[in-house]
């Protein structure tokens, strides 16, 4: 059907980090946008997902004519239609998934997608980062008018991803030249998040929005640079690798203790490593100047 080792194509997965898209919350105007979907083409639900090289997130979910509580939500590439269209950077058209040859197995059908029709969200350059789809429990034929209205709609979701996503202009967010600029700005959006969130009693959802979003973005152009950069000073990649590490195992073990899969005190114990990786890595952009 299509080859999914695409979805961890390193350009296709930098384009994704870019976009600040993953592990943040709903946001209105996706939300308008699903809702419209769901309204144009009469299906129950529709969604905006960003796909990652190892997971599905729901950046925005529509289901009856109001928002869904999968807004937000992580689930396993096995029970993604969407990564079949971003692997293939093509529409992906399904009257009825328990008859298709590939996608009858899929955990989804379980769960009760049946009928599928999604498009690639994709980048400028090529890139396909996620899709806007909608999808009924039952089977139906799509239209080609069905078809064209939702390319519409996703022309539209790409023009909100690509104002959201700076352009490189030198604000906050902007992932630098070099490695130790990237780290400046992760580390200064890490500041700004954390100062919003302790002061969260009436956080502006804006705001945390795009603190949340500079803070992911920058996370993933750190990856880039500490990736592509090997000829950088070795203990600033060290500590960016370290660093790197301690926020993934924080991350499963975030989403480990919310499937009760862990105990407190084991994420407890991930979040100090975290700290205390933080804590070197600005010791040593410090160290090399860096002005934080």
């Amino acid at each position: 059907m299509d080859d999914l080792r695409k979805l961890s194509d390193p350009k296709r997965m930098s384009a994704v980090r870019r976009t600040g898209l993953l592990d943040t919350g709903s946001e209105p105007d996706f939300d308008q946008l699903t809702r419209m979907a769901a309204r144009l083409l009469g299906a129950p639900s529709a969604f905006v997902t960003v796909i990652s090289d190892e997971r599905q997130f729901i950046k925005s979910a529509s289901e009856n004519g109001a928002p869904s509580e999968l807004a937000g939500v992580s689930q396993p590439l096995s029970m993604s239609f969407c990564k079949h269209a971003v692997a293939a950077n093509q529409p992906l058209v399904v009257e009825n998934a328990r008859e298709h040859p590939v996608l009858k197995d899929n955990d989804a059908v379980d769960a009760g997608v049946i009928a599928y029709a999604g498009i690639p969200l994709e980048t400028e350059d090529g890139q396909a980062i996620g899709a806007l789809c909608v999808v009924d429990s039952k089977p139906r034929a799509w239209s080609p008018e069905d078809i064209e209205g939702l390319r519409a709609l996703a022309r539209s979701a790409m023009k909100l991803i690509d104002e959201r996503t700076p352009a490189g202009d030198g604000g906050e967010g902007q992932v630098g030249d070099g490695l130790l600029a990237c780290v400046e700005l992760h580390l200064r959006a890490s500041d700004t998040y954390a100062r919003l969130v302790r002061g969260s009693k009436e956080l502006d959802f804006a705001e945390e929005a795009k603190a949340r979003g500079d803070l992911v973005r920058t996370l993933g152009g750190l990856r880039d640079h500490y990736n592509q950069n090997a000829s950088a000073d070795e203990e600033l990649r060290q500590a960016v690798g370290r660093y790197l590490q301690a926020d993934e195992t924080r991350g499963a073990a975030t989403r480990q203790f919310a499937n009760g899969e862990i105990d407190l005190p084991v994420l407890e114990s991930a979040i100090r490593q975290h700290m205390d990786s933080t804590d070197y890595l600005r010791l040593i952009a410090l160290n090399q100047g860096a002005d934080l």
